[in-house]
């Protein structure tokens, strides 16, 4: 278990008592700033172009990255996100999904 788990699995725990979309997104604004908001949808947009088989420049151009954060997220995704890629692929397959990650 690494050093953080158990604060993850308390704020995960927090955001699962959300009855519904509109309290989780309640809950997100009240616990992050709009940067770390934008950070988070950034990596999103960054493993799916991963993913996808993108190069780290396609990526870095599509989701407006730093070539550092881009670089990052490429050994993130290789060594240990079984997660992250299975929820994306998921998402990928909704209705929002280009409307809320791939607008300009």
């Amino acid at each position: 278990m690494k050093k953080n788990d158990d604060k993850i699995r308390g704020v995960a725990k927090i955001i699962m008592l959300a009855k519904n979309e509109d309290e989780v997104i309640g809950i997100l604004h009240d616990l992050f700033t709009k940067s770390e908001i934008e950070k988070a949808h950034e990596r999103v947009k960054i493993f799916a172009c991963l993913k996808d088989g993108k190069s780290q420049r396609e990526t870095k151009k599509e989701s407006h990255a730093a070539i550092a954060t881009v670089s990052h997220g490429a050994k993130f995704l290789k060594n240990s996100a079984v997660i992250i890629r299975q929820v994306i692929e998921t998402a990928q397959n909704m209705e929002w999904w280009r409307s809320l990650f791939w607008r300009s």
